[in-house]
């Protein structure tokens, strides 16, 4: 990778808490506090490809921690990684142990956080640890399963769907919430091989936009299935006609 610019990391994290320095890894020690302070201070990005937060997994990991907080110490890690040519900085694996972080610092608990920095060339390095890190996790099995082709548009359609109709859709995955997430419904979708019958990103786009905007916000809500009988009949009429 030659000469990198690391000055960003030395600007954000402290090296008097640095436990490990490979050329292409750092580790870190902070607090739940100093940890949350930087993240307050400096923007850390999330790639488009990551899952939504579960707020109610959120609240089941808050109160676990509270009854056995000694069974934190196992998962105590945080993921960045680092590129220095655009010097971004993305949370890679951990995004759910930050917002428990952010709840237990709000409630004046200060416990110990490792923090893990990749020091990555490119964005497809980045998908690379992405994808490693999350070969055993459920929620992201739908990305990873993809096909590089796939993957590309799946990005893109992400990409598309926040700015056009992200007020449509959650922003976080919760049980009582009537909506769903983008990546819930992205992940629906895939499931029925919709991408695969797609050459490029503009005709999924136009195949959307043809599509009965109704029904598709029909497919969004997750709940009032009881309320509107005729709900399966319309949800299966979206699905073939994008299918």
């Amino acid at each position: 990778m030659g000469d990198l610019d690391l000055s960003k990391l030395d600007i954000i994290f402290n090296n008097k808490l640095l436990e490990k320095n490979l050329p292409l890894y750092r580790e870190y020690r902070y607090t739940f506090n100093e940890f949350i302070n930087i993240l307050d201070k400096f923007k850390f990005l999330k790639p488009k490809y990551q899952g939504d937060i579960n707020q109610d997994k959120v609240d089941e990991m808050t109160y676990s921690y509270k009854k056995n907080p000694e069974f934190f110490y196992f998962k105590n890690k945080i993921v960045l990684s680092f590129i220095p040519k655009s010097k971004n900085i993305y949370i890679m694996d951990g995004q759910h142990r930050i917002e428990l972080i952010r709840n237990l610092n709000n409630e004046n608990y200060n416990d110990l956080i490792y923090i893990c920095c990749y020091i990555i060339e490119n964005d497809e390095q980045n998908k690379d640890l992405f994808i490693e890190l999350n070969k055993d996790s459920y929620k992201n099995n739908t990305y990873i399963f993809l096909d590089d082709f796939s993957k590309d548009l799946h990005e893109k359609f992400i990409n598309y769907l926040d700015k056009y109709y992200g007020l449509y859709f959650e922003k976080k995955q919760k049980k009582e919430s009537y909506r769903k997430t983008i990546s819930e419904f992205l992940n629906e979708l895939e499931s029925t091989n919709y991408l695969l019958k797609f050459d490029n990103f503009n005709d999924i786009k136009n195949d959307f936009e043809n599509s009965n905007l109704d029904l598709i916000i029909l497919l969004i809500i997750k709940k009032f299935i009881i309320i509107i009988p005729n709900f399966f009949i319309k949800m299966n009429t979206i699905v073939l006609k994008m299918v």
